[in-house]
């Protein structure tokens, strides 16, 4: 399916179209970001924030299979297999628990400052001055 936006200014918008700009300028948003920062300790940041995620949101999603376990047995009195019940449930919960991992990473990664060593220096300079 086709989505056409009408646009004042330059006439119909593919969402093909959409979705490549924002790509390109959600990249270039990221490289401007990191540009002052040495690559291999942005890399290292960026693998400790993914860790962190995925331990935390897996240690919830084994904690929700638990839960779906425990009350599985109740789709038996619907006249539902509790195995394929299972099966599909736990499913849905990886695959939110992925998006969750995504979209928690990609929020950080968003919003975090990132500032040059010089940066930090001549901030701790400054607060050193205040004190």
């Amino acid at each position: 399916m086709r989505v056409l936006v009408a646009c004042e200014f330059s006439g119909a918008v593919r969402d093909n179209d959409v979705r490549a700009r924002l790509i390109a300028a959600a990249h270039k948003a990221y490289t401007d970001k990191i540009a002052p920062v040495d690559p291999h300790a942005m890399h290292q940041y960026e693998r400790g924030l993914m860790l962190q995620s995925v331990d935390t949101h897996w240690r919830e999603h084994l904690s929700s299979l638990d839960h779906l376990r425990q009350g599985i047995h109740l789709r038996s009195y619907a006249q539902k297999n509790p195995t394929q019940e299972y099966k599909r449930e736990a499913f849905e919960l990886f695959a939110m628990l992925l998006n969750t991992i995504k979209s928690e990473v990609t929020r950080t990664l968003r919003t975090v400052r990132v500032r040059s060593a010089d940066d930090r220096r001549a901030r701790e300079v400054q607060q050193e001055q205040h004190e």
